[in-house]
């Protein structure tokens, strides 16, 4: 049986407290450039966290969220860029990739995930526990290459290079790093549901 989903009042709180992680992603370290103007920073890991523990519908709200506050001129992008100035550089086309990345991970949490639980396959609770994994991960490198290719068209059109080539120096500048982020959002997931799943009636991660 799931336990209740969160309140809408503790989604709001969970989701402003994203909000603010998400600022504190984008500015903890400088900017470390691999490919010229795209920052390595943890967004990606609070984007796959937010996802998994708001659910899609909470994971886009929040995230619509951050592009407003940035449109508005916060500094919520890396180097503290704010306005829509924000958007417009090589690493701009990631930024708005980032909504398929909350959409995989989101859609797999609301409704594959459940399913495995439920399923005759892991009727044991390690092959549960390793399906789970096995699936969050997959759903995430999903939503990273779905990412890499909004950026590789924002690069493109800053770099010269074609669409094919950015994608793929994408994928091999990032892939390793930004899955380990996944793995890692998949821990402090399951952290958070076993610290705060009786308070707020999480059912995620479990």
């Amino acid at each position: 049986m799931r336990a209740p989903q969160m309140s809408k009042t503790a989604n709001m709180a969970v989701g402003a407290v994203f909000a603010a992680m998400f600022f504190i992603s984008s500015n903890i370290i400088p900017p470390i450039y691999i490919l010229p103007g795209v920052p390595v920073t943890f967004q990606i890991l609070i984007v796959v966290l937010m996802a998994a523990i708001l659910g899609t519908k909470g994971a886009l709200i929040t995230l619509g969220t951050v592009y407003v506050l940035t449109l508005a001129g916060l500094p919520m992008m890396s180097g503290f860029a704010g306005g829509i100035g924000a958007f417009a550089r090589p690493s701009g086309g990631f930024i708005i990739g980032w909504v398929f990345l909350a959409l995989t991970v989101g859609l797999y949490t609301d409704y594959i995930e459940p399913k495995i639980g439920a399923s005759k396959v892991s009727a044991h609770k390690k092959s549960t526990y390793l399906l789970k994994s096995a699936g969050f991960i997959t759903a995430g490198i999903i939503g990273l290459m779905l990412d890499y290719a909004c950026g590789a068209v924002s690069m493109a059109f800053y770099s010269g290079a074609g669409f094919l080539f950015n994608f793929t120096a994408s994928i091999a500048a990032y892939t390793a790093l930004d899955t380990a982020k996944v793995i890692a959002a998949l821990a402090l997931c399951r952290a958070f549901r076993r610290a705060a799943g009786r308070i707020l009636g999480l059912r995620r991660c479990r």
